[in-house]
């Protein structure tokens, strides 16, 4: 998409010394909140960031743990080796970034297909490397499962990162901010959960705990392609909600405001 699309000015304009660009910021009394709080792909894209959310926290959380108990391994003494996998997340993230575009740019996929085929790969992937750890009894394998996970979860976390945009680029950081509420909602649920099924620390729980968090995975890949989107959101840029004020010098240009009548201008001046 283009800023002309858009109806936004910042994307196409450098912004840079300017302390307040009114161009970038719709007016508080004409965002969409029924628009947005009604819309399906914002509900998918809620829950798939939470499940999202939970599988990351689990894996971070709480495999530790489970190595030290059952494995006789205490993942801090790796040391700095314990980075790698979030450096294989970093990666992923413009790995599946430069897919997704040349995918989308060559015309192989619909921008929605890409944005579900990552996502669904990725949670799968992730799935199967929790309960698989949960059941290997070669250490070197559990943690070989343990770092991909952490790694393949670069690459449904780049798709929430980029679906806001995709469905309102005006208020996409309005988006962003219910799907990360959401996350960390699972944050702060997940460990309370795991802890309470864990509690007397016998293998069998464990495997209960990741065959959870393999089915909240998965639950999240299906209301994910049931309801989620990459197309923009039906009437959230419709004149009602587009910029009040835009004052930069292409406004005009890209139609951000109507463009003055000149005849009306000269009369005015006389």
């Amino acid at each position: 998409r283009t800023p002309q699309s858009q109806n936004c000015s910042c994307m196409s304009e450098p912004s840079i010394g300017r302390p307040f660009d009114k161009a970038c910021m719709p007016a508080p009394d004409k965002i969409p909140w029924k628009v947005i709080f009604t819309s399906l792909p914002v509900y998918a894209y809620a829950i798939a960031f939470f499940c999202e959310g939970w599988v990351l926290f689990t894996a971070v959380t709480h495999i530790p743990k489970f190595f030290l108990l059952h494995k006789g391994y205490d993942i801090k003494s790796a040391g700095i080796k314990c980075i790698i996998p979030f450096i294989g997340q970093f990666i992923m993230l413009f790995i599946t970034g430069f897919l997704s575009d040349l995918f989308i740019a060559r015309n192989y996929m619909k921008p929605t297909h890409v944005r579900k085929g990552i996502y669904v790969i990725g949670n799968v992937i992730s799935a199967g490397c929790l309960i698989a750890v949960g059941f290997l009894d070669n250490l070197s394998s559990a943690i070989s499962c343990l770092f991909a996970t952490i790694i393949i979860d670069g690459a449904t976390r780049g798709v929430m990162l980029v679906n806001p945009l995709d469905l309102a680029t005006p208020y996409a950081g309005i988006i962003l901010g219910i799907g990360h509420t959401a996350c960390n909602l699972a944050g702060c649920i997940c460990p309370l959960m795991a802890g309470h099924i864990s509690g007397n620390m016998i293998i069998e729980r464990w495997r209960f705990v990741f065959g959870i968090t393999a089915g909240i995975s998965l639950l999240g890949a299906i209301a994910y392609v049931v309801g989620g989107s990459a197309e923009e959101i039906k009437g959230i840029t419709t004149r009602e909600y587009r910029y009040s004020e835009c004052p930069t010098k292409n406004s005009e240009k890209i139609g951000l405001l109507p463009k003055k009548d000149s005849t009306h201008s000269k009369s005015d001046g006389q």
